[in-house]
């Protein structure tokens, strides 16, 4: 977290109809709304239960609502026993389990029609018909027939297009673009990889095959998908790519300029429409697992007309005509229809399940997920570093620097970005001078770096796309990255400061080092792992680039090394640079100049397959899900290699579930050990690390696991007992029993209870102190997010506690640190998706945790509360400076720097205890 790491010598939708998609993790700012109704009409539009026979019966069953869009008396049902009208209706799964049926209700208004993109129709006289799965005929004009034996590809040209085309078994793939006419049958499945424009499509004698349709592509010509005409007979499903939203919006006529209308028929028998396992029972918890919100049809011109045997999870918007379900069962729809009129199916295998069917919108401007770095001594008008990331139009990657204001806020508008594509920064031409990865599988010398290739075919691929991902041959299909960014986001991977330079890792696999005054490009690595998993990448279908997260964390190391020019005994200062990347399974040291603008060398490379570090999860917020056979935890991406405290120039991390060290200066074997209990008869030890280490010496290395323990092992791997290295935190609250531990940290003190040690243990809820001394381990303080309590109370426990924070969906979103014997806390309240809010809380004194804001200031103001905020969106942690003379955190939060994302130093008083190590200020782990 710290910007110097360094171990020192002697020291879419109904609503939104066009939405971009947008990394898993990325956080949003317009929360899902929707319409509250399976069924919503227009001004004085009806909803018609028709069947007279039934003496206007309503017979099909609602769920998730009781409720649908009309004004009064807009729901027609024949007859005039006004009980019968009642249809069985169940606005939660709880009434179903109590059998207490609800009375179908009207909302008593109408919805406003929908504002539609302005429809743009194919302008391709190119057409594909698929007769049978061995067979491919094409051409318009002119006709042409391939035989399709094998799996492709299949390259298709005439008049004037050229189309390629895989296969696998009857499953066509089709790139995107502009089509006449495609007609697929005799149980064809055709998937286009890519939104399409098409002026007819044909789908007969589907037998459950069908089509699959691309999801919205944001920044691109063709966005979303434009059919005219679908012919689609029974039996036909429909399908999307996902997960992100598929817009399917159907003219209705022949073309734009036709005086015709007939709409869209959609005709059962079975048909499946973005419907997981239409054969499975239609109970609560099936439909409510559907995924509306990933296909949003919207008919243009006409009526949406279906017949019988069908199940739908979708948004449907009817601009100019009526939703008419006809006759026929049994019928499920999942979502929400408008119509002019819906005239409903009105059988009693008939279900609509009510269901949200709204994407979040994301941020449209920058947002950071990783902590502000800053100089060791900073006053108004220095500069502090943020790595931020926009996920509008598309992804992009920026390492943009803010000047500090005179209380240690940061200026709105910034200085300069890296990402530019500026002669000197990060043009096709800087980075096609500037970027390298090793020769072969080493760099033992400046010289053992190449650059990379810029021509866009075979195995140069990759390369070209790492030095300009804008290119056609680098976004083929889908990708999420804007097509003006040359950067990906750097995601979590803090920066850090070394010398002249700040360096900064993005999720395409590069390690960029820029001059830290003005943001020009020095040098790009990008490993030959990350290349070759990023080269499989981009041969696949549909091509992307790296999406993976592939680094982990990075840290600097400097050592005095013997000069072996000098004869007196010099000594030289080298600096190092260890990472993690792909989740763990590449672990590196790489040799830099001192001021950080040249790549020197690489020391060793630790590459394995299937391997992965403790904190690998590459996809959401809080990193519960991620990586397959991945460790999850902290920091995300995995943990870079730690220098020991007083070890010399060893480091340690964690891989494949064992404890490695090594030299960070020699590519010596390093040493590999299984964890274990023992010393003459080691005995294996199941333990599962999901925290950083903290590495003291060969034989006190600490870290958190996912049983709620942490652990303190030697560097062979040999775990203490209980009563002398783990502190079960499982005597926390029931709700956060056995939480993994996702960070460590430490202060040495000397106080009058002696000198000792503490340890900080945080889960994404508590923060646990526990204290050594005498030889003893002792919980000293707890404190954490409690709902049963009120900020400031304290619990009955023997140990004070502290609640941070009551409501709001708060959590601890950064690590503690320690500073002048105090703790500071990040939380991050988030009410809503809109509404994300970063705190700084304390500070705390470390050995017993008790109010500790005498004499502290924040933001150069005497601090009145622990409860301090900082600014819009999730608290990302600090860096450690001295601001305006007074030792200080940097603190920052996530939101745009131009709304309100901010930083705020927080200056504890003197040390209240002399500290003597904080591993805090040593690392930059996030």
């Amino acid at each position: 977290m710290t910007g110097n790491l360094i171990k020192r010598a002697g020291a879419g939708s109904l609503i939104a109809l066009h939405v971009a998609s947008f990394p898993a993790w990325a956080a949003v700012c317009s929360a899902n709304s929707g319409l509250g109704a399976v069924f919503s009409v227009m001004g004085d539009g009806q909803i018609n239960l028709k069947n007279d026979g039934e003496n206007g019966q309503c017979n099909p069953t609602f769920y998730n609502a009781s409720q649908v869009n009309a004004k009064p008396g807009k729901l027609v049902m024949s007859g005039t026993d006004a009980n019968k009208k009642n249809c069985q209706s169940y606005a939660s799964a709880g009434d179903i389990t109590s059998n207490t049926s609800k009375s179908l209700s009207l909302s008593g208004s109408s919805v406003d029609p929908r504002v539609l993109p302005t429809y743009v129709e194919s302008s391709s006289a190119f057409d594909i018909s698929f007769p049978n799965s061995g067979q491919i005929q094409y051409g318009n004009t002119l006709g042409g027939n391939a035989n399709a034996n094998g799996n492709g590809p299949y390259t298709l040209t005439l008049d004037g297009r050229t189309v390629a085309i895989t296969k696998a078994g009857s499953v066509y793939t089709l790139p995107g673009g502009e089509y006449d006419q495609i007609s697929i049958s005799n149980g064809i499945s055709v998937v286009f990889s890519a939104p399409v424009r098409i002026k007819r499509l044909s789908m007969n004698g589907c037998n459950g095959a069908g089509v699959t349709f691309a999801q919205d592509v944001e920044a691109a010509l063709i966005s979303q998908t434009n059919v005219n005409q679908i012919d689609w007979a029974a039996g036909c499903n429909v399908s999307t790519a996902g997960p992100g939203q598929t817009t399917l919006n159907v003219l209705g006529k022949s073309t734009v300029s036709s005086t015709t209308a007939f709409g869209l028929t959609l005709n059962g028998g079975p048909t499946c429409v973005n419907y997981t396992d239409c054969a499975a029972e239609k109970t609560w918890s099936n439909m409510d697992s559907q995924h509306p919100e990933r296909l949003q049809i919207n008919v243009y011109n006409g009526s949406l007309t279906t017949q019988g045997n069908f199940s739908l999870s979708a948004g449907v918007y009817v601009a100019e005509g009526d939703f008419n379900m006809g006759n026929g069962s049994p019928v499920t729809i999942v979502g929400e229809i408008l119509a002019k009129n819906v005239i409903a199916q009105n059988n009693s295998q008939t279900k609509f399940f009510s269901k949200n069917t709204s994407v979040a919108t994301p941020r449209t401007g920058a947002y950071s997920l990783t902590p502000p770095i800053t100089e060791q001594v900073t006053q108004k008008d220095s500069l502090v570093y943020r790595a931020l990331q926009k996920d509008l139009p598309g992804t992009s990657g920026h390492l943009q620097a803010f000047r500090l204001k005179d209380d240690s806020s940061q200026e709105t508008t910034a200085d300069w970005d890296a990402a530019d594509v500026s002669a000197s920064k990060m043009s096709s031409e800087n980075r096609l001078s500037k970027l390298r990865t090793e020769a072969s599988n080493w760099a033992s010398a400046s010289t053992g770096f190449v650059a990379l290739s810029n021509t866009a075919s075979g195995a140069t691929l990759a390369q070209a796309c790492a030095v300009n991902p804008t290119q056609d041959a680098c976004r083929l299909t889908g990708d999420k990255r804007s097509a003006t960014s040359m950067v990906g986001v750097p995601w979590r991977v803090t920066p850090m400061l070394l010398g002249d330079s700040v360096l900064f890792a993005t999720d395409d696999g590069i390690l960029y080092s820029v001059d830290k005054t003005n943001g020009n490009l020095n040098w790009g690595w990008i490993p030959g792992a990350v290349l070759a998993e990023s080269q499989a990448a981009l041969t696949s279908v549909p091509k992307k680039l790296m999406e993976a997260h592939p680094w982990g964390q990075i840290a600097s190391v400097q050592v005095l090394e013997d000069d072996p020019t000098s004869s007196t005994g010099g000594k030289l200062l080298k600096t190092y640079v260890t990472g993690t990347a792909l989740g763990g399974k590449l672990h590196f040291s790489i040799e830099v100049a001192n001021d950080g603008k040249s790549l020197n060398r690489v020391v060793w490379l630790d590459s394995r397959s299937d391997e992965y570090s403790p904190g690998s999860a590459g996809n959401t917020n809080d990193g519960e899900a991620g990586w397959a056979n991945g460790v999850y935890g902290r920091p995300y991406g995995g943990a870079a290699p730690l220098p020991a405290v007083m070890g010399g120039n060893k480091v340690a991390y964690v891989v494949g579930g064992k404890l490695v060290t090594r030299a960070v200066n020699a590519a010596a074997t390093p040493t590999e050990n299984t964890f274990s209990t023992g010393v003459d008869a080691p005995t294996a030890f199941n333990v599962t690390p999901t925290s950083n280490l903290l590495y003291v010496d060969d034989n006190a290395i600490y870290f958190g696991a996912g049983d709620g323990h942490v652990y303190k092992t030697t560097s062979a791997g040999r775990i203490e007992q209980a009563t002398e290295g783990v502190e079960d935190l499982a005597t926390q609250p029931a709700a956060v029993a056995a939480s993994a531990v996702w960070y460590v940290n430490g202060t040495r003190i000397a106080s009058a209870s002696g000198n000792g040690l503490v340890l900080l243990a945080q889960t994404k809820y508590y923060v646990t102190a526990m204290r050594y001394f005498s030889d003893k381990w002792a919980v000293a303080w707890r404190t954490g997010i409690n709902p049963g309590t009120k900020l400031g109370e304290s619990s009955s426990d023997t140990n004070p506690t502290i609640s941070v924070l009551a409501t709001d969906n708060a959590y601890l979103s950064a690590p503690a640190d320690i500073i002048n014997g105090a703790v500071v806390l990040y939380y991050t309240k988030k009410p809503s998706e809109c509404d994300i809010q970063g705190y700084v809380f304390g500070p705390l004194n470390v050995l017993d945790g008790t109010d500790a804001k005498g004499n502290s200031q924040f933001r150069l103001s005497d601090m009145t509360s622990l409860n301090n905020y900082v600014g819009k969106g999730d608290a990302t942690g600090g860096a450690f400076t001295q601001f305006k003379g007074k030792r200080a955190i940097l603190a920052g939060t996530g939101g745009d720097p131009g709304n309100l994302g901010d930083t705020a130093a927080i200056a504890p008083p003197a040390s209240a205890y002399r500290e003597r190590l904080n591993w805090r200020e040593l690392t930059n782990f996030f």
